[in-house]
């Protein structure tokens, strides 16, 4: 199997303001960027 290592970085900005929007992402919650590595040398407890 392959093992990878996600870095994010986020914020919260503009929460919804509509009473229909608030269920799909009510605090705001965004994705800035983001990257993924491959782990190299993990054994994965075997």
């Amino acid at each position: 199997p392959v093992t990878w290592v996600a870095t994010v970085t986020y914020d919260y900005k503009n929460p919804a303001k509509k009473a229909g929007d608030q269920w799909l992402n009510p605090r705001g919650f965004g994705i800035k960027a983001y990257t993924m590595t491959q782990e190299v040398g993990v054994s994965n407890g075997k």
